[in-house]
């Protein structure tokens, strides 16, 4: 249950863009973003692209995000195993990224490094007995690399991968993965478009026993996903669509403390379709 609110939400946004030499192009960013119920945030962004010859460039990339506490988050009620708390306040983040980029013809990879900073981030805590509630704390920052490469064998076929190594991150992030990748080949044939995607999520930990300090080690595990999509015009499609494809068995965190092990998923899903704009 949640208590009655109401909020109304303004935001706006601007991008300045300029070559400072021949070689180096910055982008400046600039959003506004205001709640009623909680507060306004002036977030900045900057980017910073050095060209260093016709295939390789480097990125330089800062910025801020602002996320306002959800109704639930601020305002659930009568839960068990889950409460909200209406002292909440916004949570902050500010992200430095430096990216190498190398692209040519049919071939692009690029390897990055970022660093996550956090201000009264918002996270379930345990209060006991099994009980959490939402609650601002400063946490230490997430640390990590992401590798990503495509290639396009010919005008039909175009494959990418990406892989994220997450390699510092606070303690209460237990339940996300330090390793993520993917692996895709999408094939495209006139209006006839096919894909599959390959997603790799790594280890995780689960709390159980009515205790965030209780933990249980989750095993990785790989999903696969496909998609056949026809255009029958540019306003009408359709697809046939499948989610785990191979029936994959697997567990994922669970929210709170009270169950014994992670939380089972959903078996193979096919979806059929269609899309039309008008």
């Amino acid at each position: 249950v949640q208590a009655q609110s109401e909020r109304n939400i303004i935001g706006l946004y601007g991008q300045y863009q300029k070559a400072l030499f021949e070689s180096t192009f910055l982008t400046l960013g600039l959003r506004y973003d205001d709640f009623s119920d909680i507060g306004s945030q002036v977030s900045p962004r900057l980017g910073l692209v050095q060209a260093l010859n016709a295939h390789h460039s480097l990125k330089l990339l800062y910025g801020e995000a602002f996320r306002a506490p959800s109704e639930s988050e601020l305002n659930l009620l009568n839960n068990p195993v889950l409460l909200g708390n209406p002292d909440l306040k916004p949570e902050t983040v500010q992200t430095w990224d430096i990216i190498w980029v190398g692209q040519w013809s049919q071939t692009g990879i690029s390897l990055g490094y970022f660093e996550n900073h956090f201000d009264d981030s918002i996270v379930q805590t345990d209060m006991g007995n099994g009980t959490a509630q939402f609650q601002n704390i400063d946490q230490d920052p997430i640390q990590g690399t992401e590798l990503e490469l495509s290639h396009e064998l010919n005008k039909h076929w175009l494959l990418r991968a990406s892989f994220t190594y997450i390699t510092v991150k606070p303690d209460l992030s237990f339940r996300e993965a330090d390793q993520l990748g993917s692996v895709t080949a999408n094939y495209q044939y006139n209006k006839l478009n096919a894909s599959l995607i390959a997603a790799y999520t790594g280890e995780r930990e689960s709390s159980t026993s009515a205790s965030i300090n209780n933990r249980i080690n989750l095993d990785d595990y790989w999903l696969l996903f496909a998609k056949l999509q026809y255009d029958f015009t540019a306003n009408l499609e359709v697809f046939i669509q499948a989610k785990n494809l191979l029936d994959e068995n697997y567990l994922t965190p669970t929210a709170s403390s009270t169950l014994s092990e992670g939380i089972p998923n959903r078996g193979r899903e096919l979806l059929a379709g269609m899309s039309w704009k008008f």
